[in-house]
């Protein structure tokens, strides 16, 4: 069982060694900041959509209760 495990950790290495970056780091580091911009207009424009429909049944219900 150690054998196998050490045997597995001795090809993991050879691996790791072999295994090239094949992509930069700032193009990488741009698209995920850009992802999170982007998840984050998104995120705040549902949000004023929903202000928005809130508003308009609170202005709907106190013109009901004005008119009481």
């Amino acid at each position: 069982m150690m054998l196998a495990a050490f045997h597995a950790v001795q090809v993991y290495e050879n691996l790791s060694q072999q295994a090239t970056e094949s992509v930069s780091a700032p193009p990488l580091i741009l698209a995920a900041y850009g992802f999170v911009w982007a998840a984050v207009f998104v995120y705040v424009w549902l949000l004023w959509q929903r202000i928005g429909r809130v508003e308009r049944e609170l202005a709907e219900v106190n013109g009901k209760l004005v008119k009481r």
